[in-house]
């Protein structure tokens, strides 16, 4: 039962990376990310080289931009940098003291 929660994640961050690849050149959008009015997405290097035609579907281009996609992916970064951070540090002593802070044996016998 443990284990279904870690594959879950990795599947809903393999589908959710997929969704900001540019499904054209096929690199990941960093920046803006352009649309058609059918859904199909596109990075901004591409959405300039369609010449204001959707390569998936050939309708025009209206200039739309994915703003809840963008927000998606940017709040994932930021929630992975946060678990890239967290797993990084040293692991904190029981108590929250600092190692020769207060509360070992050694600061004991001073205080006597």
């Amino acid at each position: 039962m443990g284990d279904e929660m870690p594959l879950r994640d990795e599947a809903l961050q393999y589908s959710s990376d997929e969704a900001w690849e540019c499904k054209l050149c096929l690199k990941h959008i960093n920046s803006l990310i352009w649309q058609c009015r059918r859904g199909h997405v596109m990075c901004g290097d591409c959405h300039v080289l369609c010449n204001g035609q959707c390569a998936t579907c050939n309708i025009q281009l209206d200039g739309i931009r994915n703003l809840a996609l963008e927000q998606v992916r940017d709040r994932s970064l930021r929630k992975r940098e946060g678990k890239k951070k967290e797993g990084g540090g040293k692991p904190k002593h029981r108590g929250g003291k600092e190692k020769g802070k207060g509360g070992g044996a050694e600061e004991m016998a001073k205080a006597e």
